[in-house]
């Protein structure tokens, strides 16, 4: 992406591998709907400002962007943020790349309901990239995202869900979950009943606080238990894919894909295996 003189997140080196899949992605992703289904929505509950700087890696369309932009193009495109510096830099690279995009000044977990209103054919297919920083996204958000979707024949026995690309911070719940400090306890278990929508969590945490369950292995099961209320939700196929911080080899996140559809599980997998095959850094 060139400079366009307006601001740019600052990101680390794992980022770049993340918007290119979401980059190879929607490339097979909006060939396939649009032939097939009549058309496409794309959700960016987090957009940021549309664009990052990577250092000596580049600088880089957003996952905003790189939706607004994909092509065959999505029939309409919604993007919300809460930050209001943010929103209007959002806006002005809209201007230029998708005028018509949608941009929505609010908190995702709030808005969400508004945001969905736009898509007009509930019955066309959306993927939705729900990115947040660490913890901020609400179970209960997932779920309406998902469910936002009608059926084109009602026969059909399989749920019509939209497709989610989620960013779950593992390492965020699993500190959360550890700690002990009563002052602290009750924010921290408020804010893993947001994540997860209930107390699901809680007999990993208790394990986990009691010694029994080292962190890394905790960070698994709570990592097992969010694709288990994916599937419980009708999602057929839930994939995930760790991101690797390169200096320290720590685990950053986990991003978490779920679909209900044998071809959308197949182009995320073609989709893994290009943008984390050595061939970065890939300018979008």
């Amino acid at each position: 992406m060139d400079d366009d003189r307006l601001p740019m997140r600052s990101v680390r080196e794992w980022t770049p591998n993340k918007l290119a899949l979401i980059s190879y992605y929607l490339d097979g992703f909006a060939k396939v709907r649009a032939g097939e289904e009549r058309g496409w929505y794309f959700l960016d509950g987090f957009a940021g400002s549309g664009a990052n700087n990577a250092g000596q890696l580049g600088r880089f369309k957003g996952s905003a962007l790189i939706g607004a932009t994909a092509k065959p193009e999505a029939k309409r495109v919604v993007l919300v943020e809460k930050g209001q510096r943010n929103v209007q830099v959002l806006r002005k690279r809209c201007e230029r790349e998708r005028p018509d995009a949608v941009v929505i000044a609010g908190d995702c977990n709030e808005v969400i309901g508004w945001a969905l209103s736009h898509f007009d054919n509930r019955q066309l297919p959306a993927f939705c990239v729900l990115d947040p920083e660490g913890m901020e996204l609400a179970w209960e958000t997932v779920e309406t995202c998902a469910k936002a979707r009608e059926k084109y024949n009602l026969d059909d026995e399989k749920p019509a869900l939209h497709e989610l690309l989620i960013y779950f911070s593992t390492p965020g719940v699993m500190r959360t979950a550890a700690v002990t400090d009563q002052r602290m306890v009750e924010g921290d278990e408020q804010a893993l009943r947001r994540v997860f929508g209930n107390d699901s969590w809680r007999p990993i945490a208790d394990r986990q606080r009691a010694g029994g369950l080292s962190g890394k292995d905790a960070g698994s099961e709570y990592l097992d238990l969010y694709k288990t209320q994916l599937e419980k939700l009708g999602y057929e196929h839930v994939m995930s894919r760790p991101s690797i911080g390169t200096s320290r080899r720590n685990l950053i996140y986990h991003l978490v894909f779920a679909t209900t559809n044998d071809a959308g599980r197949n182009i995320m997998q073609d989709a893994l295996k290009s943008a984390y095959a050595g061939q970065l850094p890939l300018r979008l």
